[in-house]
């Protein structure tokens, strides 16, 4: 059974982990920054964030050349994605003609 201390210990060592894979992704003065930020500038930050997101969810369906690709690509994959569930309908076909001969 652990101790409360050790649970501490764990958890801190969950978030180092957490956090050393993050600042592989965010640049280095920009972790630096956050990390001087306190807790409800912290949050700020993370609402703040949260409205780029957004804007930038918007920003691409507004992009009409990626919109126009995004179709191209999904009627190109559409004979692919028949085939597919061509395929699986074929699978699911046989193991049900199976189960319904007492086959399993």
């Amino acid at each position: 059974m652990s101790t409360d201390n050790e649970t501490a210990r764990e958890a801190t060592a969950a978030h180092a982990t957490v956090l050393t894979k993050l600042q592989k992704i965010i640049p280095e003065d920009m972790c630096a920054d956050l990390e001087a930020l306190d807790d409800q500038a912290l949050l700020q930050r993370i609402a703040q964030s949260e409205a780029n997101l957004a804007e930038n969810e918007e920003a691409q369906k507004a992009d009409e050349e990626l919109q126009a690709m995004k179709t191209a690509m999904k009627e190109l994959k559409a004979p692919y994605r028949e085939a597919a569930k061509l395929q699986r309908a074929i699978q699911r076909y046989c193991h049900e003609l199976r189960a319904a001969r007492g086959v399993v």
